[in-house]
């Protein structure tokens, strides 16, 4: 644009100390860049696990808590013609809720650690 006379207030830009400071900027910037993006990377995977545990955890529960639904909304609907009775319903969802307590024991949340 300007050739090789720039106007007078950019006329610093063509020292060799402007060019020395523009590449230790630049040098620095990628530098902090790279830091970063190693950082950013090891977050990604930090969270990445903790997705993968709590999955499996969510997974191994699901059943019994499934279960445990319906047994509860047939408490709730109560007793039928020709169905189990009260007594019989609130057995099950009892039974149901065990089950679920002891599927939560054996699948304990990890322990919580940051990123």
């Amino acid at each position: 644009m300007f050739g090789d006379t720039p106007p007078p207030w950019l006329s610093w830009a063509n020292t060799s100390g402007a060019r020395a400071t523009t590449t230790i900027v630049a040098v620095i910037a990628l530098v902090l860049s790279a830091v970063l993006a190693v950082r950013q990377q090891g977050y990604i995977s930090c969270v990445a696990e903790q997705q993968q545990i709590d999955a499996a955890r969510t997974r191994a529960i699901a059943a019994a808590t499934d279960v445990e639904r319906q047994a509860d909304k047939a408490l709730i609907e109560g007793p039928r013609p020709g169905g189990p009775s009260e007594e019989q319903l609130r057995a099950r969802a009892a039974a149901a809720r065990e089950v679920t307590d002891t599927v939560r024991r054996q699948n304990q949340p990890p322990p919580a650690r940051t990123c």
